[in-house]
């Protein structure tokens, strides 16, 4: 429920975003706000994952330690130091700035915990047989399209156009 949650949030801040058209403080706001629910979506989604291969109590340290960084980032998500700004960027008129400290965000809450998360999900693959199997497969396919096309956004935020050319 709660990453649902947190994916709504940034999902319905993602397309007032693009309906900010001319306003760029309305356009910051709406930066921050979905960068919020893009925040707080890694730990749940590792939480999730400790909890699917039963885990998370084993783990529990390591989950204390995400929800505690996790909370620094929403702390100083609607600060300059997280999103600095928007900006113009190929046919968006506007984009999130990263801050100087979104990319330890992208450091300690995409990379290293999705990518422990799916670490996991690989082991548990391994050890994993029957229905189990076919559940850790789906769930590592979809993570790897969801986090994988969500990680298109982090060149943007810093300035890297790796759009194609498109005329609106």
């Amino acid at each position: 429920g709660l990453i649902s949650l947190f994916f709504a949030i940034w999902n319905y801040a993602w397309f007032a975003l693009l309906f900010s058209k001319q306003d760029g403080n309305i356009a910051i706001f709406w930066s921050r706000l979905l960068n919020l629910g893009a925040t707080v979506i890694p730990i749940i989604y590792l939480h999730w994952i400790l909890t699917v291969l039963n885990l998370n109590k084993k783990k529990k340290y390591l989950l204390y330690i995400g929800y505690l960084i996790t909370s620094l980032f929403v702390l100083f998500s609607f600060s300059s130091l997280y999103i600095k700004g928007v900006h113009s960027i190929s046919f968006f008129p506007f984009w999130p700035t990263a801050g100087p400290f979104y990319k330890w965000f992208l450091l300690f809450g995409y990379f290293l915990m999705v990518g422990y998360a799916l670490y996991k999900l690989i082991e548990g693959f391994k050890k994993s047989e029957g229905e189990k199997k076919y559940q850790i497969t789906y769930i590592i396919i979809g993570s790897i399209l969801g986090f994988g096309g969500g990680a298109t956004n982090f060149p943007l935020m810093y300035g890297f156009n790796i759009l194609p050319s498109l005329t609106i």
